[in-house]
């Protein structure tokens, strides 16, 4: 299995004995590699580097080659993560006999590692139970003292590490992820919180401080990973731990939170029932699903359906309770009028999209909060969208996007005066 340690504990051998010898060669191994360029590889790294070859040698010239090297040159050859016996049997003639030369073999596969003597080999097993926990510990918590586990996390830490299934790689991994680390706060998460209604103003506090307070508390155990920065070096996206969402998803299907990435596992989804909905980049949308109880979708990237891109809009007539529509970079190539019947709305995001305008039906979107068309083709906003008087945040491409009339733009003003909108470029 991968993540036991095999390449690590390789590496650390290799490393603390590769000054006693003369040369030392690592290949990653891969399924393409064919016996001739993996011996041409080992030839071209042993000894002289500059030696030239002739292209034209046979597998069996460059079989002795091979021994000769290892025998007049004292090296250290790492082939790791090997996947094909095969492979290893068209060139292990150039491993007898190679005098004070050794070969490390790591491979996941147990009729590989039978190729060497049964004293010559060592698998390794997973973790158990109290070591898996100490070295999260160690990990996650390396700044406090005998990096002790907090109490109120101590039942997270314990369905973190039980789905690592004792495997070092991942334990280290996300240990060190949920170890302390300076992050920047993402806006688009805290609005899309505030639109879902987690996050509501209180007496002293607007609900995006609120968000961003419960957002620092993600921070602080890092649950949250940097994938990329804004123009102005803010967090844009960010994302959970390969193994946080496995957690996340457990929990958030007894809540009837769908998730699809093909056709196979959109159809499972429960039409019926569900109110969140994510739809992965390549998910095939079957045109035929309603979901009349949707709140949220989000639907990042390229989806397909069984007729054309805009047929995402005909699934959604009957989802009256859509909340949150975020639709960033997908292939839609219009908002149709209806999306004025939707009075739930509270966040449309069509950043990346090819739409080239937004119906004056936009008007009627009273409970809008958050509107974003960055990196889109629109050249105009709606006159009526000055009458949505809850918009807070409109996230545009100020260089092509005209200004709407002086008049309206006074209205907008007006509207400005009832909250702290922001108007991002």
């Amino acid at each position: 299995m991968g993540g036991l340690g095999k390449t690590t504990l390789v590496a650390n051998v290799s490393e603390r004995a590769k000054v006693n010898f003369q040369s030392h060669v690592w290949i990653a191994m891969s399924k393409e590699y064919t016996a001739i360029s993996l011996l041409e590889r080992l030839i071209r790294n042993i000894g002289d580097k500059q030696e030239q070859m002739r292209k034209d040698k046979n597998i069996q010239e460059l079989r002795t080659i091979l021994n000769s090297k290892l025998k007049n040159h004292k090296t250290i050859v790492v082939l790791d993560d090997v996947w094909e016996k095969r492979t290893f049997l068209d060139i292990q003639d150039a491993f007898k006999d190679v005098g004070e030369s050794h070969v490390i073999i790591t491979t996941r596969l147990e009729d590989v590692a039978f190729l060497a003597q049964p004293t010559h080999r060592l698998e390794l097993k997973p973790l158990d139970e109290k070591d898996a926990y100490d070295l999260f510990y160690k990990r996650a918590f390396a700044n406090n003292e005998n990096h002790k586990c907090p109490q109120d996390l101590k039942k997270l830490a314990k369905d973190i590490v039980q789905r690592c299934h004792g495997l070092p790689l991942a334990i280290v991994s996300i240990g060190i992820l949920l170890s302390s680390r300076q992050q920047i706060p993402s806006t688009s998460l805290v609005l899309l919180w505030v639109a879902e209604g987690f996050a509501v103003k209180t007496e002293d506090s607007t609900a995006v401080e609120v968000a961003e307070v419960y957002l620092m508390g993600w921070i602080h155990r890092n649950m949250l990973q940097l994938v990329e920065k804004d123009e102005l070096g803010r967090v844009s996206r960010c994302k959970m731990h390969d193994i946080v969402p496995d957690l996340a998803m457990s929990i958030a299907k007894k809540v009837w939170f769908g998730t699809t990435n093909d056709h196979e596992s959109m159809t499972m989804v429960d039409a019926g029932i569900v109110r969140r909905l994510s739809a992965t980049a390549g998910a095939n949308i079957d045109k035929q699903m309603r979901l009349p109880h949707l709140r949220t979708l989000i639907a990042h990237g390229n989806t397909t359906s069984t007729s054309s891109p805009d047929t995402l809009w005909s699934i959604l007539f009957e989802s009256r309770y859509l909340a949150v529509l975020e639709l960033q970079d997908s292939n839609i190539t219009l908002v149709p009028r209806y999306i004025g019947k939707l009075f739930n709305l509270r966040y449309l995001g069509l950043r990346g999209t090819k739409n080239k305008f937004l119906p004056n039906t936009m008007k009627k979107l009273s409970n809008l909060q958050t509107l974003d068309v960055k990196s889109t083709i629109i050249e105009r906003l709606p006159q009526g969208i000055v009458n949505v008087k809850k918009l807070r945040h409109l996230f545009r491409k100020s260089r092509n996007l005209r200004s709407i009339s002086r008049q309206k733009l006074w209205g907008w003003r007006r509207c400005r005066r009832q909250g702290p909108n922001n108007i991002l470029g």
